[in-house]
């Protein structure tokens, strides 16, 4: 390198950013986590805290995670809720599916009485999302 010359960033050393980075889209990827959530997984020490921060902006910037304001959550690209949920309604007279909100969908599914006695049904919408009050 010759003195006063930026160095090439394709042959850079791995830095704790760049590390960090990898780390918290590994995690992301396995499942939505807050802030503070992802700090523990990704073993965040004191001294790295602004070093953390700075590398959550740059995947911001990048269009890399995205944030929902509502749960606070973070999301790699691509593992973010649907906007759309298709529900299905099964009676003997009617065999319907339909593209619907998730605000329309969760209120939907808040009404289904039969919902709140089945509790497989309750954990999985539990898990989606769907279902925000188990009672």
């Amino acid at each position: 390198m010759i003195y006063g010359q930026a160095p090439n960033p394709h042959y850079a050393r791995k830095t704790d950013r760049f590390l960090l980075k990898r780390q918290i889209i590994k995690n992301l990827r396995q499942r939505p986590l807050t802030k503070a959530e992802l700090k523990i997984a990704c073993n965040i020490q004191p001294y790295q805290r602004r070093t953390f921060d700075r590398a959550l902006d740059d995947l911001y910037k990048l269009d890399v995670i995205r944030k929902d304001e509502k749960t606070q959550k973070i999301y790699a690209y691509g593992h973010e809720p649907p906007e759309t949920v298709q529900l299905t309604v099964h009676t003997e007279n009617l065999d319907l599916t339909i593209p619907a909100k998730r605000e329309q969908a969760v209120q939907i599914v808040e009404k289904d009485p039969l919902i709140k006695r089945n509790e497989e049904a309750k954990m999985v919408l539990k898990e989606t999302g769907l279902l925000e009050n188990p009672k």
